[in-house]
């Protein structure tokens, strides 16, 4: 257990989100972990987003969480349609959030078809496409709006002590990924070591 972990968070719908987290640990779902999803909230509140793209939903936790930190209009492209049948009734039970669940490969969606330009793109999926999605997506997103990608920092980065070789051409890909991003002219980008890495970019006005 971490010290964030002896901290007592006050969280709106506790129960709610709490029944979506063992949901997620009992079926093995990956979702944002809690401190990271807290620290995603409170960047939703900072940059006070309204219109927020989520590339990766899951279960759809991260996508609510958004929405009750204050965002008005959550849409959440997902390629698993399992997965989006099981966020859809979450949505639903939650009765309150706007947030729409599509279901399609992010890879080949028309980001045209989803009725932008976003003020908050979180990218959450296929790490392998992650520079396929910040390029697809980034384009969409309002100047001085903010992208955060997760898993930035997976696995701690780690090529000496990893033996499986997809894994070790998958932390390649996303150092590239980050080296590639941090460079850009047109945005601010920075990494924080909350869960498994999350990189916050902001896009130059």
């Amino acid at each position: 257990m971490n010290y964030f972990d002896t901290l007592s968070h006050k969280e709106f719908r506790a129960e709610f989100y709490k029944r979506m987290r063992e949901h997620a640990r009992r079926e093995e779902i990956p979702i944002l972990s809690a401190e990271c999803a807290r620290f995603l909230s409170q960047l939703i509140r900072i940059s006070r987003a309204e219109n927020v793209l989520e590339i990766g939903t899951a279960i759809g936790y991260s996508a609510l969480k958004m929405a009750d930190a204050g965002a008005s209009r959550v849409v959440s492209v997902e390629r698993s349609q399992a997965l989006c049948e099981k966020a859809r009734a979450y949505v639903k039970e939650h009765g309150e959030a706007n947030v729409e669940i599509v279901c399609a490969d992010a890879t080949r969606l028309d980001p045209a078809t989803l009725k932008g330009p976003f003020d908050f793109l979180f990218i959450d999926a296929a790490k392998a496409q992650y520079g396929a999605f910040f390029d697809r997506y980034g384009e969409h997103v309002a100047k001085g709006g903010l992208i955060v990608i997760d898993n930035v920092l997976f696995q701690g980065m780690n090529l000496e002590q990893e033996t499986n070789k997809n894994i070790r051409q998958l932390i390649r890909k996303i150092d590239r990924f980050n080296r590639d991003v941090m460079h850009r002219d047109e945005y601010d980008c920075a990494v924080h070591p909350l869960g498994d890495g999350l990189m916050v970019c902001v896009k130059k006005e």
